[in-house]
Order: structure tokens, then C-alpha cells, then sequence
């Protein structure tokens, strides 16, 4: 007789293979159909459906249930789960068989069904089981899997089945996922379902991007000091997804002025996800720099640009001084575009002096400053201080020919001086005064008079 009270606890779970990671979690206690109870006895059964949202694009990797029945009699029930396309029998009158026609007798379960089971839950009385202090039968074992009639005669239990948990493999995660369980057998009492538990384990989606995730771990790279860059293989819903192949990376500049240098290309080796380029350089102090990953060779990937981040100035390390016609090009070889335009004997200019870094971009300092030129003639500045790192002076050839001018650092004597390019200086138109009559020189031009 089996008129005992049936309080049923059924977990359900997806089972998580070693590459699977976790999609949903989530345990359903309340709202039950009839409170959770099963009739007796009846085919129709009872069910309960829950709904799994996410975004992106996901897959099943294989599912692991969990379920608990207090008391009843194990060999009428039968129960499963369904989700879009696929219906894994987890129990179907355990213990029925050609020698057994009534089932299994014991008084519930507490017990885990997934493929990792050592032997199927149908015949688990052939394998020594464990039972709790509810006399529930415990342990991992694979679900029953035998999609036939329930009703069926007993020698059709004999046989295996295939509807397993293995029908959800591959299927979209997200949607209705219900859970059937009927007493198909009357006299048993009515079973009463307390809770279950739906975890969904994913398959990691093949990798169809490279994305920079790290530029000198979060913080500014200073001009011409290396940093590294981390990229990163994701998948099409932005997680992290191992290369099949060896992949190649190479770094350029997307955005930004300077130049890309040292070491810009890496290896994301087969089986991982993400290569640390240490070794880059940039060399232009500024802001809204990007850069662009690319892959080379190995798993077909989308190029990645990483976010925008900003370059330091590196630290003061010489002047320079820049000649009429001549314009500061920070980051760039010489630090300068144009050419210096002619100067004439006797005619005052301006020359720019700007304290830079190795790489020519400015920087504030107020260090004092001495001009000194190649025309041992010429009228030059008296020291003076520079204003946020940048001075103008005022210098004055006396004698033609090609003549450069020279900046130095009189505050601190371990700043490289800089010479600035050479520059024509034309003879011009002079007045000559003469105090007394004789041959007088003047300038190269010997004159008579």
C-alpha cells in the first residue's frame, strides 16, 4: 500500500564541463501549481515552467539534475524536463523490469542524475546505493533516459534509453525550461513538490575578435618609457574565448600623432585568450592616443582599437632652440619642421628655446638659460629664465657666412645644450664711416681710397 505523504524536492541542473562556464542560476521555491502538489495516480501529472533570459549568444554544454522526493514509492513516478526542442526523461518507474513488475519500493530520492554517473539511476538497486537518514536514495547517477510510455509493460524497461540530458546540448539556453512529474500509478498518496533548482552551464563561444583591454595597466605611458598593452581573443557576446591556433598580434596607432615603437607584436598562444605586449614605446606627449590590435596569422579574428588614453611628458632631458623659419614637432626624429630662413649682418631676430624631454616634447620648467653663436662677433641675449618651459631671445649676427646659435642650461649644468641648425647670413647694405683717409678693411672686402 502506498498511502504515504510524497514531499518531493527536484534540483535541476546543467551539468558544467571542464571548458563550460556558468550561464544561469536559479531556485524556484514558490508560485507552485496546486502548492507543488501531484495527484495520484494521474497521467496528467503536474509541471511547473520558469522562464531564463540573458543577452548574447550562448549555448548548452550538457545538464546535471538534482532531485529530492520524500516518501512515496519510487516505482510510479515518472518525470521530465523540457526546453525548446529537447525532453530528457530524468525518472521513468525506476526498478520496472520483466523480473519487477511493480518498481523500485523505496521511500524517495535525494540524489544528483548527470552524465558524469558511474551507472543509470533505473537498476540503481544492483549498485550498492547509499540512502539518507529519510531512507531517500542518494548519489550521482545518470538520468533514466528511457522516452517510452510509462505505461508500458515491464519488459520494456529492459532496455536502454537515449533521451538523456545530452538533448539540451547545443540548444539556446535562454526560454521556457519545464519540469513534469506525474504518480502514474494510483494509491501511492499524493507527492508534494517543495522546490527545484535550474543552473545552466554554457559553452564558450569561439573567439571572433581581438580587443585591447590594457594599455600599461590603466595608467598614462610616459613618451619614449615602455609600457605593455594586453589583448585580448572575446567571443561574439564579449567574454574571453581561448585561440585554436597560435595567433600573431600586431599593434599600430590609430589615433594620435607620435610615433609607435619598441615592441608592438605577440603571440596569443593555442588554448589561451590574451597576450601581454611589454616593450611598446610612443613618443609624442598627448592626449586621445588609441591604438589598434591586429591579427597576423593563426585564428581568423576582427582588429580591435582600445580606448583613448593620454601620454605623459617624459622627464627633462635637453633644449632646443629653433631658428626663424623652423616650427617644434614634438614626438617626431628632430624634433622640428621647416628650414631656417636667411639672416642679414646687423638685422636683430628671435630665436625659440624650449626645454624638452628625449623625445622633443615640452615641458614646464623656469631653468636659466645662455645663448652663446659660431659668430664671435654676434650681439647675444644676456641670460634669462624661461616662462612654462619656453623663451624667446634676441640675437644679432655682425659677420656673414653660415652661422648657428647654441642654447644652455645654466641652472642645471647636466641638460644637453642644443645647437640649432646652421643658417646663411647675407652681407646686407652697410654705411661705413671713415675717420681718416689711408686703405681701410672692411669686413673681407679690402677698400682704396
Amino acid at each position: 500500500m502506498k498511502q504515504l505523504l510524497c514531499l518531493t524536492l527536484l534540483s535541476l541542473a546543467l551539468s558544467l564541463p571542464a571548458f563550460g562556464d556558468v550561464y544561469s542560476s536559479q531556485t524556484f521555491t514558490t508560485d507552485f501549481q496546486n502548492s507543488g502538489g501531484v495527484p495520484d495516480g494521474d497521467l496528467n501529472g503536474w509541471n511547473d515552467t520558469r522562464d531564463v533570459t540573458g543577452a548574447g549568444v550562448h549555448h548548452i554544454a550538457s545538464v546535471q539534475v538534482s532531485l529530492t522526493i520524500s516518501n512515496g514509492y519510487n516505482g510510479d513516478l515518472y518525470a521530465y524536463l523540457a526546453h525548446s526542442t529537447g525532453l530528457a526523461v530524468l525518472l521513468n518507474r525506476v526498478g520496472l523490469s520483466s523480473s519487477n513488475a511493480f518498481g523500485y519500493g523505496d521511500p524517495g530520492f535525494n540524489l544528483t542524475l548527470s552524465a558524469a554517473g558511474a551507472n543509470n539511476v533505473h537498476f540503481y538497486q544492483n549498485f550498492s546505493p547509499s540512502y539518507d537518514g529519510n531512507g531517500r536514495l542518494t548519489g550521482t547517477w545518470q538520468p533514466d533516459g528511457r522516452g517510452i510510455d510509462p505505461l508500458s509493460a515491464a519488459s520494456a524497461f529492459d532496455a536502454t534509453g537515449s533521451a538523456d540530458l545530452s538533448v539540451f546540448n547545443g540548444q539556446e539556453p535562454n526560454g521556457q525550461w519545464t519540469l513534469f512529474v506525474a504518480d502514474v500509478s494510483a494509491g501511492g498518496g499524493q507527492c508534494t513538490l517543495l522546490s527545484w533548482s535550474l543552473v545552466i552551464n554554457s559553452v564558450p563561444e569561439p573567439p571572433t575578435k581581438l580587443v585591447v583591454t590594457s594599455v600599461n595597466g590603466g595608467s598614462n605611458p610616459t613618451a619614449g618609457t615602455p609600457f605593455s598593452v594586453t589583448v585580448q581573443a572575446q567571443d561574439i557576446n564579449g567574454v574571453p574565448s581561448v585561440v585554436a591556433a597560435n595567433t600573431a598580434v600586431t599593434l599600430s596607432r590609430n589615433t594620435g600623432s607620435g610615433t609607435l615603437g619598441g615592441t608592438v607584436s605577440g603571440t596569443i598562444l593555442a588554448g589561451t585568450s590574451s597576450v601581454t605586449i611589454s616593450g611598446v614605446t610612443y613618443t609624442k606627449a598627448e592626449s586621445g592616443v588609441s591604438l589598434t590590435a591586429t591579427r597576423t596569422s593563426g585564428d581568423s579574428l576582427t582588429a580591435g582599437n582600445s580606448s583613448s588614453f593620454t601620454v605623459n611628458v617624459g622627464a627633462f632631458a635637453k633644449l632646443q632652440l629653433l631658428m626663424p623659419g623652423e616650427t617644434a614637432a614634438p614626438g617626431s626624429t628632430t624634433g622640428k619642421t621647416g628650414t631656417p630662413t636667411a639672416r642679414a649682418v646687423g638685422t636683430a631676430f628671435n630665436v625659440t628655446v624650449n626645454a624638452v624631454d628625449a623625445n622633443w616634447n615640452l615641458l614646464s620648467t623656469n631653468d636659466t638659460v645662455h645663448i652663446t653663436s659660431s659668430d664671435g662677433s654676434a650681439v647675444l641675449p644676456s641670460d634669462a629664465a624661461l616662462s612654462s618651459g619656453t623663451g624667446t631671445f634676441s640675437v644679432t649676427f655682425l659677420t656673414a657666412g653660415s652661422k648657428t646659435v647654441t642654447a644652455s642650461d645654466v641652472t642645471h649644468s647636466g641638460i644637453t645644450p642644443n645647437t640649432g641648425s646652421t643658417t646663411t647670413v647675407n652681407a646686407g647694405d652697410q654705411t661705413i664711416t671713415f675717420t681718416s683717409p689711408g686703405d681701410q678693411t672692411y669686413s673681407v672686402t679690402p677698400v682704396t681710397l
